[in-house]
């Protein structure tokens, strides 16, 4: 869902009411968008974080503010489902004017990459935010260990990853030809994967 034509995103802070509306489990005949009443539990340029409750079906959906203005749009239901993830809405109109413009929202090369060692995955754009998968290259070293699209990345071997920036951080001192450790969290599970990093080809 866009911003409405001629409405101005507003800025929000942490502890601001705002209101979900989405489809639990998928649209229903008869029932229109269940709305819930949550609060801003912390953001960063790109995304909003909430206690909001969000359950499958619901991504998509608008994040208003209470007078009205779209702020985010529901991107991650997180664990538990009172902690979850929106992406601000002039970054999501931002990207969604590039996007009819023809030109590229993300970067084009789908690797992390650090003292040449190489895992195949792509990461929001956000250093700070959480390392969640956006891609995975099925032939890469990641996808050859098991990661999927939407998996979080919680450690690298014993060490505990809480974004973007500390993951390329520690891949920075990983060579090709390693073998680690990568844990994720993918929905409720939480996985311990081996990894073997490969050279950029």
């Amino acid at each position: 869902m866009a911003v409405p034509a001629g409405r101005e995103v507003r800025h929000v802070t942490k502890g601001q009411w705002v209101v979900s509306l989405g489809h639990p489990n998928g649209p229903r005949d008869g029932r229109p968008p269940v709305a819930r009443l949550g609060r801003i539990e912390g953001s960063t340029k790109s995304v909003l974080r909430t206690n909001c409750t969000l359950v499958g079906g619901d991504s998509g959906g608008p994040l208003f503010d209470l007078n009205g203005n779209v702020v985010g749009i529901h991107s991650r239901i997180g664990l538990p489902i009172s902690q979850n993830i929106h992406v601000q809405a002039d970054q999501f109109k931002n990207d969604w004017d590039k996007l009819v413009a023809g030109e590229w929202v993300d970067k084009p090369a789908s690797a992390t990459k650090g003292g040449g060692a190489y895992i195949g995955v792509v990461f929001s754009d956000d250093e700070e935010d959480d390392a969640w998968l956006k891609e995975v290259e099925d032939d890469g070293p990641a996808g050859k260990g098991g990661l999927k699209i939407g998996d979080t990345i919680t450690k690298f071997n014993d060490t505990p990853v809480k974004t973007v920036k500390a993951f390329r951080k520690l891949m920075e001192s990983a060579k090709p030809g390693d073998k680690v450790r990568i844990t994720v969290r993918r929905g409720a599970a939480v996985l311990a994967l081996p990894v073997t990093l490969s050279k950029r080809a």
